[in-house]
């Protein structure tokens, strides 16, 4: 599960051409890495939310209640 900010979501919004183009089979291993390297620059540049690395999935006996 994903939880975004409003400027986490506007950066996977952003990003989202360029992740395309980055998995087409005719996207050369450079460009992809030009793709990946824009991506990454982006999504460095969200700030992550107080608490937010302290999060940790349910455990089994929750998630079936």
């Amino acid at each position: 599960m994903q939880f975004h900010t409003p400027v986490g979501k506007a950066a996977q919004e952003g990003t989202h051409k360029l992740y395309e183009e980055e998995r087409l089979p005719g996207t050369s291993p450079e460009r992809a890495q030009e793709l990946q390297a824009q991506q990454d620059a982006i999504f460095a540049a969200v700030p992550v939310p107080a608490g937010a690395t302290s999060l940790t999935a349910p455990s089994r006996a929750m998630a079936h209640r």
